[in-house]
């Protein structure tokens, strides 16, 4: 074996070899991490810790950069000793893995654990752990066992976190050793990509999007138009496979023979002539089933895998920020009404009270996506039991504003095939743009709220964040109210 990878890098080949040769030779291409990969790493790294507390009493092995050859020696040392090891370094068989939890057994085996945030288990946590149980066969150890202690879907957070009840042990002994035989030949394989100067000429395919969107797309992507057969909308594999066989990479040059659904060929017309397409009647009955007077809503939302109040589960989006644009009639002006949580403690409590004190009995609440307001609004009525009928009677009166766009009843050519409100907003309020905002995303307020639930911001940036905060979620109110003025609009001029 020419190359030692780790237990990721081998999931990277695994999924796309070119993935893990630009890894490993172009790593500048790499986008920068953003809010959303911070958020993920340390949530990640929390629930790594949590996981130790099921093998209580263990010794974690330090690692940092450079310090590979220290934690080996340590490990070596750990398991003379025959104790339990949090973060176990080994190198061998041409792999290098860092395992989060090994415990010994009897006959001198060991019980090899892998902690996840995931909440089931999936072919890449057998992978995973194939790959560390080579690496342990390799240098000699005996695995006995190997298991996935992943996060409990059912947990409901009560103080303090018990790991015991936080984490679900799965036993994937079986197909993790069957896969653990074949990883050599696999390896061998991803050995002979890396030893080439040139390359790979993988070509674009589901592997780009699944299990995990490739951090390269967008270098491999790069010569495919706005548009392509690859992000036309809801295209499956096969047919994007048979289009690329002849030769068809544009979304435009799809005959008119290939069979396409209607809301399909609605965006291959507008890439072809660059001009917006509608479905006229569909725009005017989305509208028909508003009632005034309208209240445009947006959630702001903060999850964790490990709750982060008393009462709430893993990966609950916790809205901690609303906003509201209410109209009391087609075209009249807006008002506004905002609420931003403090971060001292759980803000469901007075997010409810908010809503329950400027939302009227009657008109439809709009919302971009709405299902996702549904959900919280139907969350929050489950968890806060005197506010339950009013919260679940909100979430009767939503309804959705990227309906008209999700079922291309509006498509423009600049949307490129997507409906997200990061693409219709530039086109029909460019005006209104997130850029220039100090926070300009989910991911980013998200990030911005933990910081001041934590306290590590001081006053002065708090109230900074406080100001950005707001500043975000009312433009996604604002752009709503935009949006449904643009759909009065066309609905008319389409008659």
């Amino acid at each position: 074996m020419g190359r030692l990878i780790s237990r990721s890098q081998y999931l990277m080949g695994l999924q796309c070899p070119k993935r893990l040769w630009l890894y490993k030779n172009r790593r500048a291409l790499l986008p920068p991490q953003d809010e959303a990969a911070r958020v993920q790493l340390a949530s990640g790294a929390a629930v790594e810790a949590l996981g130790r507390g099921l093998y209580p009493g263990g010794r974690l092995i330090q690692v940092g950069a450079g310090a590979f050859r220290r934690a080996m020696a340590d490990t070596a040392r750990g398991l003379k000793k025959g104790a339990v090891l949090y973060g176990a370094t080994v190198s061998a068989g041409g792999m290098f893995a860092r395992c989060d939890i090994l415990s010994p057994a009897p006959g001198g085996a060991w019980d090899l654990v892998d902690v996840t945030s995931a909440l089931t288990a999936r072919e890449e946590h057998v992978q995973g752990l194939a790959a560390q149980a080579c690496a342990l066969s390799a240098a000699g150890l005996k695995v006995r066992s190997a298991l996935l202690a992943r996060v409990n879907r059912d947990y409901v957070r009560a103080t303090p976190v018990s790991p015991r009840d936080f984490f679900v042990t799965e036993d994937l002994t079986a197909p993790v050793m069957e896969a653990a035989r074949l990883l050599p030949s696999a390896l061998q394989g991803l050995d002979a990509e890396l030893s080439s100067p040139e390359e790979p000429r993988t070509p674009i395919g589901e592997r780009c999007l699944a299990p995990h969107e490739c951090p390269f797309r967008a270098y491999c992507w790069k010569g495919l138009p706005p548009l392509s057969v690859f992000n036309l909308p809801r295209l499956s594999w096969e047919k994007r496979g048979a289009l690329r066989l002849m030769g068809i990479t544009a979304a435009a040059d799809i005959p008119d023979t290939f069979e396409l659904e209607p809301w399909q060929r609605r965006c291959v017309e507008a890439a072809r002539t660059g001009r917006p397409v509608m479905d006229a009647a569909a725009i005017r009955a989305f509208l028909a089933g508003l009632s005034y007077p309208l209240y445009h809503i947006d959630f702001e939302t903060v999850m964790s895998a490990i709750p982060l109040y008393d009462g709430t589960r893993p990966y609950q989006q916790v809205p901690f920020q609303v906003s509201l644009h209410v109209q009391a009639s087609p075209g009249a002006v807006p008002s506004h009404f905002e609420h931003l949580a403090s971060p001292a403690g759980d803000p469901r409590p007075g997010v409810a009270d908010f809503l329950l004190s400027h939302i009227g009995p009657d008109g439809s609440l709009v919302a971009y996506n709405s299902p996702f307001e549904e959900a919280r609004l139907m969350e929050t009525a489950r968890d806060l039991g005197g506010r339950a009928s009013a919260l679940a009677g909100f979430a009767a009166r939503l309804r959705d504003l990227a309906a008209p766009f999700r079922d291309r009843a509006y498509v423009h050519p600049a949307f490129n095939g997507s409906y997200s409100l990061k693409k219709v907003l530039p086109v029909i309020a460019p005006e209104l743009s997130y850029d220039g905002l100090s926070i300009s995303g989910g991911a980013q307020a998200q990030f911005t709220f933990l910081a001041m639930a934590e306290g590590r911001l001081s006053p002065a940036e708090a109230g900074r964040a406080a100001a950005g905060l707001k500043e975000y979620c009312g433009r996604d109110t604002l752009a709503m109210v935009r949006i449904l003025e643009e759909l009065y609009r066309v609905s008319k001029e389409e008659r």
